[in-house]
């Protein structure tokens, strides 16, 4: 690929001189690095939420201050990370931000809610946003529903309510600033569209996949459930894909799709798929069968192809069907995201688990008596070369907890065949 057109494709993409609505995003970080950089997730299609690609990257100035003009066409969240901790701003055409970010309030544990503040457009709510739902208290935005499913309902319309009724009191506090006009409508109707669709992923989950709940309710039951939460919110209301959260609903809506039309009971059940193009059959993985059900739209470009990258970084040196990405080619010949694809595949082809560490080395573990350790570090003194059994795990997580009993049972097989066993909590 030429100079030349690799300047169009990422002009394309990530949109950096082909619009003339420019944001103004800058601040300064206190705590900072020599070298440390902030790393910038743009819309994808100058349109929606981008969680996957990296647009660019800056390095702070020595004096800790950063500046960053934005284009943009349409009010939407841009990303913003340093050493992992994500910032979510939402901006709109020719907006002007200031942020100011201190890492010395920041650590493994968590963070003080003034690590970061906020001035400029829908500032109040800005930092909210990143302290309540993001920053570091990921357990508060999944306790409404946490709190609802801790009670016992034998009456299922009750449980409904209840679940509603926690999502509109989650959303209280953004209310509330918008009537005081302390940030804007445009605002507030993204901010509480993607989180109620958040929200309602998280109550559909024990509905979608298999569970206690879905063994003891009735396939038809079940289906009444899932439909009245998908009710409440439009799944293709394309503001949802302007916001952080939300495509994960979307996701669920087309799975329910499936499943309804299968008469499976759970997700678990949705098998791969076999569709017809140009007289050739193609065979969709099963993760990918329910954007079938969506209309060829910048919306199904979106999801599908977010996934395909998603699954190709997550399990490096798995390879992809190839099936998938041509069905995918075949829908969207002319998508940004094929040479992407294309790329990771081909680095997957050549790539494996060992590989997929050697590029994260730089990630900073926390141990138990509090002390930090690289994984570079880790895995030159005390892992190369041995059998690793690694558990990704996070203190909110109820199952997470519960498999702890159960890897007891295991402890006798890792000794007998030299397995470390390493726990990471994230």
């Amino acid at each position: 690929m030429s100079k030349a057109i690799i300047s169009i494709f990422f002009s394309i993409c990530f949109n950096t001189s082909l619009t003339a609505n420019p944001a103004l995003i800058h601040g300064n970080v206190k705590g900072f690095l020599s070298g440390e950089q902030l790393n910038y997730y743009l819309p994808f299609n100058n349109r929606f939420y981008n969680n996957n690609i990296v647009s660019f990257k800056s390095v702070i100035k020595p004096d800790g201050n950063f500046k960053e003009i934005i284009n943009i066409d349409n009010p939407v969240f841009i990303k913003i990370t340093i050493r992992g901790i994500p910032i979510y701003l939402f901006i709109t055409p020719n907006d002007s931000i200031n942020i100011l970010i201190n890492l010395d309030k920041v650590n493994r544990q968590g963070g003080t809610k003034d690590w970061l503040i906020c001035h400029g457009s829908n500032a109040v709510g800005q930092q909210y946003f990143n302290n309540y739902y993001f920053g570091f208290n990921l357990l508060k935005k999944f306790q409404p529903i946490f709190n609802v499913y801790a009670q016992r309902f034998d009456n299922k319309n009750i449980m409904i309510k209840a679940v509603e009724d926690s999502i509109s009191e989650s959303l209280d506090y953004f209310t509330y600033l918008n009537k005081q006009k302390k940030i804007s409508d445009i605002f507030y109707r993204n901010v509480t569209l993607t989180l109620k669709a958040y929200l309602y992923h998280e109550a559909l989950k024990p509905f979608l996949r298999p569970s206690i709940l879905s063994n003891k309710i009735n396939l038809e039951t079940l289906n009444k459930i899932r439909a009245s939460f998908f009710l409440k919110i439009n799944p293709f209301d394309t503001i949802l894909l302007t916001g952080v959260l939300s495509s994960s609903y979307i996701v669920n809506y087309v799975t329910f799709l499936d499943i309804k039309k299968r008469h499976y009971r759970t997700s678990s059940d949705i098998q791969d798929s076999t569709i017809i193009i140009n007289n050739k059959k193609i065979t969709i993985d099963k993760f990918f069968v329910p954007y079938m059900y969506i209309k060829n739209s910048p919306i199904k470009e979106y999801l599908w192809g977010n996934d395909i990258i998603n699954f190709l970084e997550m399990f490096p040196g798995e390879e992809l069907k190839d099936d998938n990405v041509n069905g995918f080619s075949y829908y969207f010949p002319k998508s940004v995201y094929i040479p992407i694809i294309k790329k990771l595949s081909t680095i997957n082809q050549k790539s494996d688990s060992a590989t997929f560490l050697s590029r994260n080395v730089s990630v900073i573990l926390l141990d138990t008596l509090q002390k930090e350790i690289s994984l570079h570090h880790l895995i030159n003194k005390y892992l190369k070369g041995k059998n690793i059994y690694a558990d990704l795990w996070a203190t909110w997580c109820q199952p997470c907890l519960t498999e702890f009993s159960e890897n007891k049972n295991l402890d006798t097989f890792f000794t007998n065949n030299n397995i470390i066993r390493l726990y990471i909590s994230i």
